[in-house]
């Protein structure tokens, strides 16, 4: 069936602006701020299985808010990002289906989620020696869903349907994320070593159980034959580790 709705949007006014200031040639500060709106996911649309559910559903633009502080140090061997930010989503339209008791469908009343998220990040590249340099980027990151709702179907028909809300939970799939890479150059020759961590997080806004932590190491090689040809070899999780994204 066809799917013909257009996406409503109100008052839409989205901007971003920053400024930097260079204290010395070693230390500079910069802010930022951007308001905007975007689509729902894709995941919001996967389950409008059949064109019944069209008729109940409207395609509202959701509400970024996002701000930045960032500090940079540099000299000759060594420099850091540090960037504290802070976002918040809201309108997140969250659409559910349930089922009447003649085996049709019916999506209940729209409840609107809210996440807030403040964080982290830290970047820094230092130069050990001639043939070795060292990169380090971590994520440190909390994200709680200051309004959250969904609907819990009991028998067939909305007359039980159940609002539950987890207002105050954290969010889902949020955890602290760390890459560190070293490097070896020796003329035409380069290797680096890439470990990845990502954190233990939440696996649903309910909070009932959270998924591990894992980690991986990736390894690159190349060598430089001549100015046009470059020979390249990688090897992606060397130690076969297994770990949930979500």
């Amino acid at each position: 069936k066809n799917f013909d709705k257009k996406l409503t949007f109100k008052d839409i006014f989205s901007f971003s602006m920053g400024v930097n200031y260079k204290v010395n040639e070693n230390f500079a500060v910069y802010g930022r701020f951007s308001q905007g709106r975007k689509t729902p996911d894709l995941s919001y649309f996967m389950d409008i299985a059949n064109q019944q559910l069209t008729s109940g559903i409207s395609i509202e633009a959701q509400n970024i808010k996002m701000a930045e502080l960032g500090f940079k140090f540099k000299n000759e061997k060594f420099n850091l990002f540090v960037t504290p930010f802070y976002t918040l989503a809201t309108q997140i339209p969250n659409f559910q289906i349930f089922q009447n008791p003649d085996a049709t469908y019916y999506a209940p009343t729209r409840v609107y989620q809210e996440i807030r998220t403040t964080g982290l990040e830290l970047e820094g590249n230092v130069i050990i020696s001639k043939n070795f340099s060292l990169r380090a980027v971590a994520t440190l990151q909390n994200s709680v869903a200051d309004q959250f709702s969904v609907y819990l179907a009991r028998t067939n028909g909305p007359a039980d349907d159940t609002l539950v809300t987890y207002h105050g939970k954290k969010n889902d799939n949020i955890g602290t994320m760390i890459m560190i890479t070293p490097t070896y150059t020796a003329g035409k020759f380069f290797a680096s070593i890439n470990y990845q961590y990502m954190g233990k997080r939440w696996a649903n806004v309910g909070n009932a159980f959270r998924l591990p932590a894992f980690s991986s190491f990736d390894l690159n090689m190349g060598y430089t034959v001549s100015k046009r040809i470059q020979l390249n070899a990688s090897i992606n999780n060397m130690f076969n580790k297994y770990g949930l994204m979500s």
